[in-house]
């Protein structure tokens, strides 16, 4: 029945409560401030299971049969992670919509899981405010358009000046991380010279920087998949003027 639902069931307080996957006000926030030292941890699926084709099988009220509706994630994802196709037999679905809607939510939920988006050989950027001695980052309090943002925690963040030449790292819906260079600064109101491809979404991550405060870049040389389904990222220290001292010698900036 949970399934028909998409809902999740859970013990509590002496009896089943349940628990739907459905738009729904904000509950409780964790920050820096209330959460393990270990910090935040971004948990998915395994790269092996990540289906990209999915067949559900329901019943057909009007053939009275069992009928398979196939919902395939898009060309490139199925080039990215291979063809992996995954049946569901729908409990109580009695229409190809109804079948179609399930697919498309497994795929949704299968693709957009945060700690499958670094690869091992990818270049990562940090900015740790207990590192750095100063919060650059966050997560994006309003979007206006692709050229205004509004930026969270302005109290606690280090906003730079104008004549400081700053730059802002935004992700993009699609994952990728763009950088733009400031033209604008009013409070918490950032305002970019060139537009962003795509409007960041709301609480998308941030890095403001300057030619003097940068952030930390790594090497990922491994992700391990936990028991407890987190991930373990592992890098090394990334100096992108390496290429050019190992090619000609050319120093290291």
């Amino acid at each position: 029945l949970c399934s028909v639902m998409r809902v999740m069931p859970f013990y509590s307080a002496g009896g089943i409560a349940i628990s739907q996957d459905a738009p729904k006000t904000t509950s409780y926030l964790f920050t820096n401030a209330n959460v393990t030292e270990q910090g935040f941890v971004y948990a998915g699926s395994s790269l092996k299971t990540r289906h990209t084709v999915i067949n559900v099988s329901y019943f057909d009220m009007t053939t009275q049969e069992v009928d398979i509706e196939t919902v395939e994630a898009d060309a490139a994802t199925q080039t990215k992670y291979g063809v992996v196709v995954k049946n569901i037999k729908a409990f109580a679905t009695t229409s190809r919509n109804q079948a179609r809607r399930l697919g498309r939510w497994f795929l949704y939920n299968e693709q957009n899981a945060a700690g499958v988006l670094v690869r091992c050989g990818d270049v990562i950027e940090i900015s740790d405010r207990l590192k750095a001695g100063s919060r650059r980052g966050g997560l994006l309090k309003s979007v206006t358009n692709t050229t205004t943002v509004v930026l969270d925690d302005t109290n606690n963040t280090d906003i730079p000046s104008l004549g400081d030449n700053p730059t802002l790292s935004v992700i993009l819906p699609d994952g990728t991380l763009q950088e733009r260079t400031i033209s604008g600064i009013s409070g918490a109101t950032i305002t970019v010279s060139s537009a962003f491809t795509t409007a960041p979404n709301q609480h998308a991550p941030y890095i403001l920087e300057t030619p003097s405060f940068q952030t930390t870049t790594w090497r990922v040389i491994s992700v391990k998949e936990n028991e407890d389904k987190t991930f373990t990222i592992t890098a090394l220290s990334h100096n992108s003027g390496k290429y050019a001292f190992v090619e000609d010698g050319t120093a290291l900036p």
